[in-house]
């Protein structure tokens, strides 16, 4: 992968970038950080040294930059290093989506709430969900600039993560295309199962 150029009006919040960060640091360890850190091209070296902004805002880029060095730098292949940020960044807030489920919001409903929670982390594009049937729903990532394959390993990753809270379901999401493969449009389904409690 490569870092491919969004829109300078693309941007995510700076939150994104420190878990993913910490991340990094807990799982390979402050010497390793560093030594990554170094292998940073100037505009992310800079985005992750500095002080947050004051509205928390930094360009997307700087996120698939970092997701791509990392994926380089430690991944074993298969884009899944990249997937277990997104899981760890959804755990990072774990209690949230914990709750949400123990008090009964269903697949559906949670996708409903994603979308509408989108813009607080991105300030373009926007994920529609369609349904199939009664457990099975398309996600569709829509008004992006530009495709970038880490940014959809980085929902999808997150996705995962949140719905291994669920307590009521085990949701699996299948990739069914990416822009930045050339298709049209960047789609996952996700298909989920009530749990059964064999105790």
């Amino acid at each position: 992968m490569s870092v491919t150029a969004t829109s300078v009006a693309c941007r995510t919040q700076i939150s994104t970038l420190r878990v993913r960060e910490s991340y990094i640091r807990e799982r390979f360890g402050v010497s390793e950080y560093q030594r990554w850190l170094s292998q940073a091209g100037e505009p992310l070296r800079s985005a992750l040294l500095a002080p947050d902004p004051a509205d928390g805002w930094v360009p997307l880029d700087r996120l698939i930059e970092l997701c791509e060095l990392a994926e380089r730098e430690f991944g074993t292949g298969g884009d899944q290093l990249i997937l277990a940020m997104g899981r760890y960044s959804a755990h990072h807030t774990g209690g949230v989506w914990r709750s949400m489920f123990e008090r009964g919001v269903g697949v559906h409903q949670f996708m409903a709430i994603a979308a509408g929670i989108w813009h607080r982390h991105y300030d373009c594009g926007r994920v529609v969900t369609g349904e199939a049937n009664g457990d099975t729903a398309e996600v569709t990532i829509l008004g992006m600039p530009r495709p970038s394959r880490a940014h959809c390993l980085s929902v999808r990753g997150w996705l995962e993560g949140v719905f291994s809270f669920n307590p009521s379901s085990h949701v699996i999401i299948h990739e069914v295309s990416c822009r930045a493969s050339g298709d049209e449009a960047c789609r996952m389904t996700l298909t989920w199962q009530p749990v059964t409690n064999t105790a």
